[in-house]
């Protein structure tokens, strides 16, 4: 009885969601409404996410998918909150080498993406689209980093303790694409990307976090923007301490930036990807990306997106997956 339930609560989200514009997602998934909210400090056995369904994150992106079970598994909660209007995602990602010597506050590169970044694209609108500029209608990619792992603290993992128990691990935000400069550095505003990690290796024989096996969680909270974000604010310079100190808080007020009103049965089109390197090198270099579409792409790419349908309150979704 209630898998016909969930099937027939499914269908009449899908009937009333599709009065928008869906062609570009490849596939759907439902997003319950919280009851409660969860703490954002990277411990996932909050209560706050006990019946909202975990799912797979297993399509390839850019680099194949993994080829063996433990190279790189990630599974996914999405949820989302009408009185804070955010997105929130809970992510466990298990990882036999964890490679994470380049990417934000490394001395190695800044390019993230060729270790182990999650990356969050979100399209309020859910109008995907293969070819736009920094005024498009789009989306914005949200960039998560763990401390790399050579350079000394605070910033780099090099000098924390190895744990076969959980830590807290610190998150280095941004948004990339369509910015001058690119990205900012490397907190913003909680009120809008609030994150948290949380790490531990799995072998207990691991004497450093260098090509560790590990296990790692993200939990973020997200406002949604109906604009790909762009550089208008005249003068903010990212460089600059005050700006820095309150995590770029003008930039996100600033009046061209269109906060999403989050509403039952929207679609909010997504895209969560989680890069894996593999070997290290200088750089190193990804060697898998794992996705929900199945689909390349990134801030100024990304046509296909998986359709994420805003439901209601209620603990009977422990069956919805990606469809």
């Amino acid at each position: 009885m209630k898998s016909q339930f969930v099937i027939l609560i499914f269908s009449m989200l899908l009937t009333i969601a599709y009065g928008q514009d869906t062609s570009v997602n490849v596939n759907t998934l439902i997003a319950p409404e919280l009851s409660i909210l969860p703490v954002i400090d990277g411990d996932l056995s909050d209560a706050a996410w006990a019946d909202v369904p975990e799912v797979k994150v297993n399509g390839s992106g850019d680099d194949p998918a993994p080829t063996a079970a433990g190279d790189l598994d990630v599974t996914m909660k999405v949820a989302w909150d009408d009185e804070t209007n955010a997105l929130y995602f809970a992510f466990t990602v298990i990882d036999d080498v964890f490679i994470n010597t380049a990417g934000r506050g490394s001395s190695v590169s800044g390019d993230g993406w060729r270790n182990e970044r999650m990356e969050l694209i979100i399209n309020g609108l859910n109008t995907g689209n293969a070819s736009h500029g920094e005024d498009s209608e789009f989306h914005t990619q949200y960039t998560f980093d763990l401390p790399n792992t050579i350079d000394d603290a605070p910033i780099g993992l090099a000098d924390v303790p190895v744990s076969a128990q959980f830590i807290s691990a610190p998150v280095l935000e941004a948004i990339d694409g369509g910015l001058t400069p690119p990205a900012f550095p490397f907190d913003l505003d909680d009120a809008y990307v609030e994150s948290a990690a949380m790490i531990r290796v799995t072998d207990a024989n691991a004497s450093e976090w260098l090509e560790a096996p590990v296990e790692w969680t993200w939990e973020i909270k997200l406002v949604v923007f109906d604009e790909q974000f762009s550089n208008s604010v005249v003068g903010l310079d990212v460089n600059d301490a005050a700006h820095i100190a309150n995590g770029f808080k003008a930039f996100f007020e600033d009046p061209i930036q269109v906060v999403h009103d989050l509403e039952a049965n929207q679609v909010i089109g997504i895209s969560p990807q989680q890069n894996d390197a593999d070997a290290f090198g200088t750089p190193p270099d990804r060697q898998h990306q794992v996705n929900t579409t199945n689909r390349a792409g990134n801030w100024n790419s990304s046509a296909e997106l998986t359709g994420l349908i805003l439901g209601p309150k209620t603990t009977d979704v422990a069956d919805w997956p990606i469809r």
